[in-house]
């Protein structure tokens, strides 16, 4: 029975699991400034995994840092998901020429320049979100969306359907996605 490999690389740190079917054969959480020891430390003694899926919210250093511990294994990694609100301020702050502002506020009608980076991400978010919830509905009935991470809190507040914020639910995700597929969408994110 093959296993699989599920990463959530975050803004601090990675959770990681390694999953045979729905159950859980090791899982652990590291910070993203020791990825490139795991191999030698944390997944020394663990079997090879026939794939890796995961995702990634910490830029290209943190993807190239957890694609290089899966050389040992030549397990080629699937990356998919949607960027996280941080994600989104720090790539215009990162891209825009001397785009140096303070963080802003959800505003209905933003009035500054951080209110509307700030108001424009979460409005971004929220959309894919229920964009996907209007996708999955299969009847009158309603899609309950669970959110995680750190930025769960202040988002869910902008969705207009139920919400739960629920500590931990990527790696779960991750692996949901991965056993209905046989292969992720590679959406490599940066």
């Amino acid at each position: 029975m093959s296993s699989i490999l599920v990463v959530d690389v975050g803004n601090s740190r990675m959770k990681w699991g390694l999953a045979r079917q729905h159950t859980w054969i090791s899982q652990g959480v590291v910070p993203n400034t020791e990825i490139g020891t795991l191999a030698l430390r944390n997944w020394q003694n663990l079997p090879r995994p026939a794939r890796a899926v995961g995702v990634n919210v910490a830029g290209e250093a943190a993807r190239v840092r957890v694609e290089g511990q899966l050389a040992r294994w030549r397990v080629t990694m699937e990356w998919i998901i949607l960027p996280g609100l941080r994600l989104m301020l720090d790539a215009l702050a990162e891209n825009t020429a001397a785009l140096k502002v303070p963080p802003g506020q959800m505003r209905e009608f933003p009035t500054s320049t951080p209110d509307a980076l700030y108001s424009g991400a979460i409005r971004a978010v929220c959309g894919a979100i229920e964009q996907m919830r209007y996708a999955l509905r299969r009847d009158d009935s309603g899609v309950i969306c669970y959110l995680a991470g750190g930025a769960a809190p202040e988002i869910a507040p902008h969705l207009a359907g139920s919400v739960e914020v629920v500590d931990n639910l990527v790696l779960e995700g991750v692996l949901a996605l991965a056993l209905s597929a046989p292969h992720a969408t590679a959406t490599a994110h940066h």
